[in-house]
């Protein structure tokens, strides 16, 4: 399972406190930002493709990871109730797949998953200033190290 931090974007009043903006689109795929063609590219004809992908914050709509991490810090139950959304994402799923962090920022919310026996593993995010080759090569070398 891939699991970015949030949800990019900024909703249209440009406060990212709110609840984001719900697409009119109930199929709208929300990883569809500027940069996420690398990993789509990078998993295309491999056997991580078509896998589920997610967001550990979901009520938090903003492009700069920076600023959701200070707003994260201030507000750590925020993060345990994200969390447990997630953990319910990952029941209806069904048992207990390797969490892909997409980033560092994703991986340093998901550590505490590690105590309740799932795998965390980091992947570069898509934004990273690569190619998307040069990505591809990156992702695949961490992903195909994964004991499954």
């Amino acid at each position: 399972m891939f699991v970015g931090l949030n949800r990019s974007g900024k909703p249209k009043d440009g406060n990212a406190e709110k609840k984001p903006d719900k697409p009119k689109d109930p199929w709208f795929n929300f990883h569809a930002g500027r940069n996420d063609f690398k990993l789509r590219y990078a998993l295309q004809g491999t056997r991580y493709w078509g896998s589920y992908i997610t967001d550990a914050i979901k009520d938090y709509q903003e492009t700069d990871s920076g600023e959701v991490e200070k707003t994260l810090k201030s507000n750590p139950e925020r993060v345990d109730e994200n969390l447990k959304g997630l953990r319910e994402e990952l029941e209806l799923l069904g048992g207990k797949p390797v969490l892909v962090a997409l980033g560092y920022a994703a991986e340093k919310n998901l550590k505490c998953m590690k105590s309740e026996g799932y795998e965390v593993v980091r992947i570069l995010h898509p934004a990273a200033f690569i190619g998307k080759k040069k990505y591809r090569d990156k992702v695949l070398k961490v992903l195909d190290n994964i004991q499954k």
